[in-house]
């Protein structure tokens, strides 16, 4: 039998900076996405109704008006939890990151070769390019102080570092 090899695990700094979520951001577009889905179901609904008997059937109010609040209900939970975890821990060491799992990834500052601005479907992020790590940690740039967090990598990694350069040109555009 194999042994599983454990890597030491990394934890995040108790003296780090964060940056969290703004929950209007993460509602806005919980709610967004939400209500396409909602809205693909009621146009099931009709086409379903047209092809069994050649009429348009109409959702019953009740089930709209339930859709609705729980589509509403389900961005709030969500927005509120999401918008209480850090998105971006920043200490001496470097950039801490959520993966697509969720988990913190270190970014050391020393290792971050390039990141590019992108545009995805509610937000804009920042795509970090490291040697170990190379595109797959995102920021997404929904944070509740953009400009925090630019006066932290400032602080932390230098004023010449690609983060701030970054965040720089970022806030420029109006983003």
């Amino acid at each position: 039998m194999t042994q599983r090899r454990n890597k030491p695990r990394q934890s995040h700094p108790a003296d780090g900076v964060g940056f969290n979520a703004s929950f209007e951001r993460i509602f806005g577009s919980t709610v967004l996405n939400l209500a396409v889905i909602a809205l693909v179901y009621f146009a099931g609904y009709i086409a379903l109704g047209l092809a069994q008997d050649r009429r348009i059937h109409i959702p019953p109010a009740g089930t709209v008006a339930l859709l609705a609040a729980a589509v509403l209900v389900i961005a709030a939970v969500y927005g509120f939890f999401e918008s209480r975890r850090p998105r971006a821990i920043l200490d001496a060491s470097g950039i801490w990151v959520r993966d697509n799992w969720g988990r913190l990834r270190l970014m050391a500052w020393h290792s971050i070769r390039r990141i590019d601005v992108e545009n995805r479907p509610g937000a804009r992020v920042l795509v970090f390019y490291t040697d170990e790590r190379p595109g797959d940690l995102v920021l997404p740039l929904i944070l509740q102080n953009p400009a925090g967090l630019r006066a932290a990598a400032a602080r932390f990694a230098g004023e010449d570092h690609p983060l701030v350069s970054t965040l720089d040109a970022v806030m420029e555009s109006g983003g």
